[in-house]
């Protein structure tokens, strides 16, 4: 979906020098020392940042970066994931986006490989729905994008689904871009799934059976570790 070149590839390697060493336990420091004194030359115009995350880095960076973007958007802010099952704080950034007049909009599939997360993270439609969050469930096939675009010039993809294991547990890696072009290009394949998807109606899913019901506010109960 996206390829990465320039001095940002750098980072990139630096970043699997270091993955590398944690599991290999091999020393590479030489390795690493010669990409820290040479250096990123800027290049370009667009800038990038890599954002990794997971165990041995600072707890809840990455979160704490998505939730940066979901309260800076004035515009839109559109979210493609396959695994959404929203913690709290996430929940309400959503909330308060739509609410202040954002047009916030997620992309998830219509259906999920792991069926727990797919009624866990239908447990949350109600909330989200009612504070005006547009939900498209996806029906093209697989759905496998990460990727969350604030207005016109902010995008971030890579690995990070919405969920407490992507956020605490996983290893992770989101590339954060700052420009319109790149933002633009992402948007619009956001499009195209949309074109591929159905809208959740408030009162269609008030109206779904309660056996669905019960299962999503059970599943709901395993959120925190999905």
């Amino acid at each position: 979906m996206a390829v990465i070149c320039g001095p940002a590839t750098e980072t990139l390697t630096l970043l699997a020098i270091r993955d590398w060493e944690t599991e290999a336990g091999e020393d590479l420091r030489e390795m690493r020392q010669t990409l820290y004194e040479r250096g990123p030359k800027p290049e370009g115009t667009m800038s990038v940042q890599a954002v990794p995350s997971g165990p041995g880095l600072p707890g809840g960076a990455i979160q704490a970066l998505v939730l940066s973007a979901m309260y800076a958007a004035e515009e839109r802010l559109t979210i493609t994931t396959p695994y959404f099952v929203p913690d709290q704080a996430v929940l309400t950034a959503l909330q308060s986006a739509s609410r202040r007049g954002v047009e916030v909009t997620v992309i998830v599939p219509e259906r999920c490989d792991t069926v727990l997360t797919h009624y866990a993270g239908r447990a949350f439609y109600t909330d989200l729905l009612e504070a005006g969050v547009r939900i498209a469930e996806f029906h093209g096939g697989l759905l496998h994008t990460k990727s969350l675009v604030v207005d016109h010039e902010t995008a971030l993809f890579g690995t990070v689904n919405l969920d407490p294991r992507s956020f605490w547990l996983n290893f992770e890696l989101t590339m954060m871009v700052y420009d319109n072009g790149a933002t633009e290009k992402l948007h619009a394949r956001q499009r195209e799934y949309l074109e591929q998807s159905r809208f959740v109606d408030l009162a269609t899913w008030n109206r779904r059976p309660l056996l669905k019901k019960l299962g999503s506010n059970m599943a709901q109960l395993f959120a925190p570790l999905l």
